[in-house]
């Protein structure tokens, strides 16, 4: 099974940070790293290994005037996870629309109401064979998760009432 999900809540809220839990030898302060990688899609998760994998090289072999144990930590490491940010790749963002003209709340109210609808839309800059396989590959996890009805088996599934949704795919 996937080490993460990428379903996205019912609320319309983005999709969950993935956590993530690794060995990161040569640190003083922990054997083991627990984050939560704020990039979306399963491939992310190679991406940090090669991180990982850098920093750890690092550890072990030194420099001798740079103490990379010293300024490398699991707490800096983490921080830097959950710091990365990548607009445009995966990335989820939210839109406010007014829905039409202002409306007077009341007559004894001279302010004018805006009504908003919030959307959430998800932008990807895919520009190549494989990352158009990847945004592909992630809708497709996306909208199965969106679609699918909830487990009828499972014995703390309730019944939820139905919520209209629009997905729109842009290409």
């Amino acid at each position: 099974p996937s080490a993460f999900s990428t379903a996205a809540p019912a609320n319309g809220a983005p999709p969950f940070s993935q956590p993530v839990t690794f060995a990161l030898p040569g640190t003083l302060d922990v054997d083991f790293v627990n984050v939560l990688l704020p990039l979306q899609g399963e491939h992310q998760l190679g991406n940090l290994g090669t991180a990982i994998t850098i920093v750890t090289a690092l550890l072990e072999c030194g420099h001798p005037t740079l103490n990379f144990p010293r300024t490398i930590t699991a707490a800096t490491v983490s921080q830097g996870i959950q710091s990365t940010r990548w607009p445009g790749r995966l990335s989820f963002h939210t839109v406010t629309l007014p829905l039409h003209a202002p409306v007077h709340a009341s007559p004894s109210t001279t302010a004018p109401v805006q009504e908003e609808e919030r959307f959430l839309v998800l932008a990807d800059g895919a520009h190549n064979p494989a990352s158009a396989k990847t945004l592909a590959s992630f809708v497709e996890e996306m909208l199965l998760a969106v679609t699918k009805p909830p487990e009828e088996t499972s014995p703390s599934s309730t019944p939820c009432p139905a919520e209209p949704r629009t997905i729109t795919l842009t290409y």
